[in-house]
């Protein structure tokens, strides 16, 4: 909890002291892992990829291998977590993975994403990766995204919003707080700050990488 107060003061002395013209060219935006007590970065959940397979259709961790191999345990557990989910999602014909760990959706959802007049950018579905998920929001999606985000007044409520906008979120990792819900908010309308929509890859830790579109 200290190191996770210690780095939020950090960044808003450092926001407060950067100049305003430097923020707005701060485009391409990944909310620091850090900000999430015993959380793992992107780079820490990819390097588990030699010990993922699938194998008659549904994802396989060699989780002793992994372990050897001296990943966290927490990070193993976590995955494999993500993999049940994922695997369920594949039993009920939801979903597809291939032997190259690619995921293909079956359920496409019947919405066109049609774009009002007003709205720039595009919507998709949501893809599903074994590390976790992206889409496209165009400017008007991100906006909501990004109020509802802010209006989170808890874990539970900010975690509700996330899988309403990228579908079942299978666990809510450790150490989350509602102001991470309001960071992320911030971030999701400073790369939609042009009105011209976002892109976003999140992973199953809610570690989210945002740009514009």
């Amino acid at each position: 909890m200290k190191k996770l107060v210690v780095l939020l003061l950090a960044v808003i002395m450092l926001v407060s002291v950067v100049p305003s013209t430097f923020a707005q060219d701060f485009t391409k935006d990944t909310i620091i892992q850090e900000e999430i007590k015993s959380s793992f970065t992107k780079d820490d959940i990819l390097k588990l990829s030699p010990y993922v397979s699938v194998e008659k259709g549904y994802f396989v961790l060699d989780s002793e291998n992994a372990l050897r191999a001296g990943h966290s345990k927490e990070l193993i557990k976590g995955q494999q977590s993500y993999f049940d989910y994922l695997n369920k999602e594949i039993q009920q014909g939801n979903l597809a993975a291939k032997e190259n760990l690619e995921i293909i959706n079956l359920k496409t959802p019947s919405d066109n994403f049609n774009i009002a007049a007003s709205c720039e950018g595009i919507s998709t579905a949501v893809e599903h990766h074994w590390w976790g998920y992206s889409r496209y929001m165009d400017s008007c999606e991100a906006d909501r995204f990004a109020a509802d985000l802010a209006s989170a007044a808890s874990v539970a409520t900010g975690v509700a919003v996330v899988a309403a906008y990228f579908g079942g979120v299978p666990a809510i990792p450790p150490g989350l707080g509602a102001a991470y819900f309001a960071l992320v908010s911030s971030r999701v309308s400073s790369n939609n700050a042009h009105g011209t929509g976002i892109f976003i890859e999140m992973t199953w830790v809610l570690v989210f990488d945002i740009t514009p579109q």
